[in-house]
């Protein structure tokens, strides 16, 4: 199954008409599949490279969650954004949308940058980011990165998950 979450729509004023996005990555789709009672996330390039004052970035982060949240304005222990796996947003170059990383909770965690050291990492960015999954949960050895090797991912039809690593 495939759920669309959020398109640039979702941020267009209702008094104004005019779109509230200040940065074209939050143009992005965000898609959500649903695989044999297992979820993944793809955020694409929500969240995109931080230009703009720290404000507009919160103002996104806030109306992307508060789209979720419950009519008292807080997101539900069983909230639709939580997931098993997430795509991280925008290669993993935006450290300021570490709440939506709590509010997903995912188990896995797909970064579409390439895999070094931690500490060869050019960016403070993206060991940032690293952390606010581990504060979501995910474990380091569930944080794949586009690299050299091909990790296969299975979702059984029981709901099972195998990871093969590939060289």
């Amino acid at each position: 199954q495939m759920e669309i979450v959020f398109t640039h729509e979702d941020f267009v004023s209702a008094k104004t008409g005019l779109t509230q996005i200040v940065d074209y990555n939050n143009t992005s789709t965000v898609i959500k599949y649903t695989v044999n009672d297992r979820t993944l996330l793809f955020l694409a390039d929500i969240g995109g490279p931080w230009q703009g004052p720290q404000e507009d970035y919160d103002v996104f982060e806030s109306r992307f969650l508060s789209m979720y949240a419950s009519d008292e304005g807080y997101l539900d222990e069983e909230s639709y954004l939580q997931c098993d796996f997430v795509q991280v947003a925008h290669h993993g170059i935006n450290y300021y949308m570490g709440e939506i990383y709590s509010a997903i909770e995912p188990e896995y965690a797909f970064f579409p940058q390439v895999d070094i050291k931690y500490s060869d990492m050019y960016h403070p960015c993206y060991r940032q980011v690293i952390g606010q999954l581990s504060d979501s949960g995910v474990v380091r050895s569930k944080m794949y990165f586009m690299s050299r090797y091909t990790h296969a991912v299975t979702i059984s039809q029981a709901g099972s998950i195998s990871v093969e690593k590939f060289e």
